[in-house]
């Protein structure tokens, strides 16, 4: 009875050894799991911080287009601006024209009146002359 205790309790100290040997097994295998993971998670970490780096380099560069866009808008606007000014210019001189233009016209009518008002001068004068010189030669 002593031996078969003893064998009992050698197969049981065999299975929990067994046991304790698997049991090892996990836990190096766990801890290879969690190596593993770690590693990953370093790894994850980092690809996180380039992405975070990326994330807030095209925030900037977001930032400056948008800064940029309004430049370009208020330039945009203040052409416009301009544009309409010079378009009121443009209108206003083509109007100082028109009248340049009427008044030439008119400088050209009396130009014509007074060339023949002085045509017929040049021949009143000139018949005035001839009768004074026949006057002259008569007395």
């Amino acid at each position: 009875e002593v031996k078969e205790r003893a064998r009992l309790m050698n197969n049981e100290k065999c299975n929990l050894l067994s046991r304790l040997e698997n049991a090892n097994k996990d836990i190096e295998a766990s801890h290879a799991e969690i190596s593993k993971l770690s590693s990953k998670s370093e790894e994850t970490k980092e690809e996180l911080r380039v992405i975070i780096h990326e994330r807030d380099s095209l925030s900037k560069k977001s930032q400056d287009f948008s800064s940029r866009i309004s430049d370009l808008e208020f330039e945009c606007n203040s052409m416009i601006s301009h544009t309409q000014d010079l378009e009121a210019e443009v209108k206003s001189s083509r109007q100082s024209v028109a009248g340049l233009e009427s008044e030439k016209a008119e400088l050209c009518k009396k130009l014509e009146q007074n060339s023949s008002t002085i045509s017929e001068l040049q021949s009143e004068n000139e018949e005035f002359e001839t009768s004074l010189k026949e006057v002259k030669e008569r007395a």
